[in-house]
């Protein structure tokens, strides 16, 4: 959520200082989020991209609440999928 709110407050010198999110990233981003909406919030455990979705998300004013919840269910299915893989593992 950290990098939403910066997305929000929308000063691109710590966007690109901070979280080092290069401006290609961001267009990528962008691109997709307005296309998806804020539901795209699932997959900010993505890396690299994840933290560009959410700065983006931020930037469009997208709902903080559902941009939360969607993040929450993202890393909750991402953290059941490790956690399912490391018993099949042990």
């Amino acid at each position: 959520m950290t990098c939403y709110w910066v997305g929000k407050l929308g000063n691109m010198h710590w966007i690109e200082r901070i979280f080092h999110v290069k401006p290609k990233q961001l267009k990528r981003a962008e691109r997709y989020a307005h296309e998806h909406g804020a539901w795209v919030a699932i997959l900010c455990f993505l890396p690299a991209l994840g933290e560009a979705i959410a700065i983006v998300l931020g930037m469009m004013r997208s709902n903080g609440w559902l941009v939360f919840l969607y993040m929450t269910i993202g890393k909750l299915l991402r953290y059941a999928v490790l956690i399912y893989a490391s018993e099949l593992i042990f």
